[in-house]
């Protein structure tokens, strides 16, 4: 494979990928389930940004930081990242995982788990945004 080949897959499996991710982040912002961080690929970030409500806004890369102080945010904030190894994402929703994840369990407020019946459409919104992208690109194609 050649590296347009390989930019070409990397660039399919990302559109997927965010396609499938932004499924779950919109049906859990959608049913009231917090939503710590939505990141395409995996690893430390190239660049990610939060906002704290009515206080501004947080930058960072790999090499710097810039904004508002990490003190700033209550932990209630949607933190968005592009990463660095380019294959697959993730949405990080502690409140369907009733352990918590590590950050979550530092945060002063602690995080109750969600309903079953939001915690089953937030799972199934993946893959719902996989076929909605399939049958759109078959229209757009045919």
């Amino acid at each position: 494979m050649n590296i347009q080949g390989t930019f070409a897959f990397i660039l399919a499996l990302s559109v997927l990928v965010f396609v499938h991710e932004l499924g779950h982040f919109l049906v859990a912002k959608w049913a009231g389930v917090r939503v710590e961080t939505f990141s395409l690929f995996f690893g430390r970030p190239l660049f990610s940004v939060r906002r704290a409500k009515g206080k501004g806004w947080q930058f960072r890369s790999l090499f710097w930081k810039w904004g508002l102080p990490d003190d700033a945010f209550t932990g209630d904030e949607t933190e968005y990242a592009v990463r660095w190894i380019p294959f697959g994402g993730y949405v990080a929703l502690p409140q369907l995982d009733p352990g918590g994840t590590d950050e979550a369990k530092e945060t002063a407020k602690p995080v109750e788990p969600a309903p079953p019946g939001k915690r089953i459409l937030v799972s199934l919104a993946g893959a719902t945004g996989n076929v909605v992208l399939a049958v759109a690109l078959a229209f757009l194609l045919h």
